[in-house]
């Protein structure tokens, strides 16, 4: 009798040590994919919002396209510099991660700063500059 309870006891401690080392791990797994997709996910942003831009510069004064676009969680800020430039910061690990696109128009625009989903309004003006208004 003594033999098998001695059996459960070194299975709950092999257990235990096991968990103690998995539980860690699967943490910082999770952590990295979510950083990761933050990160993943900003960079397709840019990419869709300095495509739009480009596009509707290319296609000349007058022309206008409406496109949904998600702020990611950790977002900082999203501006425009230089007037060609558009650049998302991003909060991962604690540092301040910096991405951003230049586009060929010049781009007048107060984009917002917090996260979410907003419909951007693209627009190529009659002066060349293209012209972001942005609706909730």
């Amino acid at each position: 009798m003594k033999k098998r309870g001695q059996a459960s006891v070194e299975y709950l401690i092999l257990v235990g040590v096991m968990l103690a080392f998995l539980i860690p791990l699967f943490y910082y797994a999770l952590t990295e994919i979510s950083s990761n997709l933050k990160t993943s996910q900003a960079e397709n942003t840019i990419d869709l919002l300095t495509g739009k831009i480009d596009n509707v510069y290319s296609l000349g004064p007058g022309n206008r396209e409406k496109v949904k676009i998600t702020i990611p969680k950790g977002t900082v800020s999203l501006e425009i510099l230089e007037n060609k430039t558009v650049e998302l910061k991003l909060m991962v690990y604690g540092n301040i991660t910096e991405i951003f696109k230049k586009t060929k128009a010049n781009i007048i625009a107060n984009l917002p700063k917090e996260q979410g989903t907003y419909f951007f309004i693209i627009e190529s003006l009659d002066n060349g500059d293209v012209k972001i208004d942005i609706k909730k």
